[in-house]
């Protein structure tokens, strides 16, 4: 009797809970990978940077993803380290990079020793985008 009434209900709870969890993700994965399509257009950066946490978006191969928060210093490193640099920064405000650099991001100004440009804004995601200015 037990199973019956503490049990099972308990089961059910946790799959439909557990069915929710998954489809947000995957509601918010999509529009993340559909935010940077708006974005790059027809162009096929071989790097962004965007970092949603756990909620990053969809791999759209050739284009990877670097989805670490990082600091100014951390990501001049990372652009030194790869083939070729990180041409799109999708910044949010809870970002380290768009705190480091806040300033900057509201006046619309470079950032990063003025390597990127401001290339758009996204309001309902509360997004800030950055271009490689050499790009």
């Amino acid at each position: 009797m037990l199973f019956v009434f503490l049990y099972l209900p308990l089961f059910l709870s946790s799959i439909k809970h557990y069915i929710a969890y998954e489809y947000n993700f995957h509601r918010r994965a999509k529009f993340n990978a559909e935010m940077v399509k708006v974005a790059i257009k027809d162009e096929k950066p071989e790097f962004i940077y965007f970092n949603d946490g756990i909620h990053s978006t969809f791999t759209d191969y050739p284009i990877k993803q670097v989805f670490k928060d990082a600091t100014n210093e951390q990501l001049l490193k990372v652009n030194k380290i790869l083939p070729k640099p990180i041409e799109y920064l999708f910044l949010r405000p809870s970002d380290w990079l768009f705190n480091s650099n806040q300033e900057q991001i509201l006046k619309g100004l470079p950032i990063l020793n003025d390597q990127y440009v401001l290339y758009g804004f996204y309001k309902e995601a509360q997004i800030v985008v950055y271009k490689l200015a050499n790009s």
